[in-house]
Formats: C-alpha cells, sequence, structure tokens
C-alpha cells in the first residue's frame, strides 16, 4: 500500500510546477543542484555479493530455465552537481526530486561488475527514503539494480526481448539475481 500511495504521490508531484508548494508537506527541488542533508554522502561505496542466479536462455525457438554464476558489484556514489561529469549530469538533467520526510533524489552511481572486464559505467540511480531512512536505491534501465546499501540486492534484465520470431533465433538471456550488500 505505501508503495502504491507513493507512486500517486510522484504523480502528482510531477504534474505541478517546480516548487510550486510546501503546504503539502513537499518540495520539488532540481536534481542537478540539490544536496539534502540526510541523504547518503558523494564517496560512499557499497559492495553487494549475488547468492542466487536463475533465468532463462532462448534456445530453439523457446526459452529454457538455466542457473547462471553469480555477480559481485560495487556501486560508488558520484557527485551529480559536478559539472565536469558528463554521465552524471546527464543522468539528473531537467529531473526533480521530492523532498519531504519521506525523498526521492535522482542521483549517480558508478556501477561495476567485478570480474566482468568491463569499467565501471555512470548509472542514474533514485535514492528512496522514508521517514527519514534508506529504504532503496534504483539504478539504470528499468531499474534493473535495485539495493539497499546494508541490505538486499536485486538484480533484474536490462532487456527483455518479448519478439515471438527474433532475427536469427537470437535472444539476450534473462536472468534474475539477489544477494546481500554492505557499505566498504
Amino acid at each position: 500500500m505505501r508503495m502504491y500511495v507513493t507512486f500517486v504521490f510522484i504523480f502528482l508531484v510531477a504534474a505541478m510546477p517546480v516548487n510550486a508548494s510546501e503546504e503539502g508537506g513537499f518540495v520539488s527541488k532540481p536534481s542537478q543542484t540539490n544536496m539534502e542533508v540526510d541523504e547518503l554522502p558523494v564517496g560512499t561505496t557499497i559492495r553487494c555479493e549475488g547468492e542466487e542466479a536463475v533465468g532463462f536462455n532462448w534456445r530453439d525457438g523457446r526459452w529454457q530455465l538455466t542457473h547462471f554464476y553469480e555477480s559481485t558489484f560495487i556501486f560508488k556514489k558520484l557527485d551529480h552537481t559536478d559539472d565536469t561529469n558528463g554521465m552524471c549530469r546527464f543522468a539528473v538533467a531537467n529531473k526533480f526530486d521530492i523532498v519531504s520526510s519521506d525523498m526521492i533524489l535522482n542521483r549517480c552511481y558508478s556501477v561495476q561488475r567485478l570480474g566482468s572486464g568491463l569499467r565501471p559505467r555512470a548509472e542514474g540511480c533514485a535514492e528512496w527514503h522514508f521517514d527519514g531512512e534508506i529504504h532503496s536505491i534504483r539504478c539504470g534501465t528499468n531499474d534493473a539494480y535495485t539495493f539497499h546499501p546494508n541490505e538486499g540486492l536485486i538484480v533484474l534484465p536490462r532487456f527483455r526481448n518479448v519478439e515471438s520470431n527474433p532475427d536469427d533465433d537470437y535472444k539476450d538471456s534473462l536472468s534474475i539475481q539477489v544477494g546481500q550488500c554492505g557499505e566498504i
């Protein structure tokens, strides 16, 4: 129920002009310049370790259930107000934070999957705070990464192809992973 109320709240705020009202107990602030006292500090680094990873591979025109290797991720909060960081600036451009005792803050995190051989990449993320406490951080396309700095992790597929007959009978694998996180 709380999530439903939060989504309705977000919809109503998004329809209002910037700084429309403090009467309702919230303020809308430009994400690119806003920093809140209660938010996670820039530089916070979080390590998340996968515990289970399952999903599907597309083979011979159908999905086949499979298990995947668990991954370890490093998330580091970047300074979204730094104009020299192009990806972060883009991630929060034209977005607004919703600030009250419940907050939704548009921020930027470096995301690295250890062992992948890929460099960390900047992702747009939303920090969700309820009653002055961090509830979750949701990053990437389709909220691919959802985690709490000192609790759980959920990794969802970034791309979701629902074509019945894809070109060359190819679709990216779909996997979901769960795990645990901790600040380092």
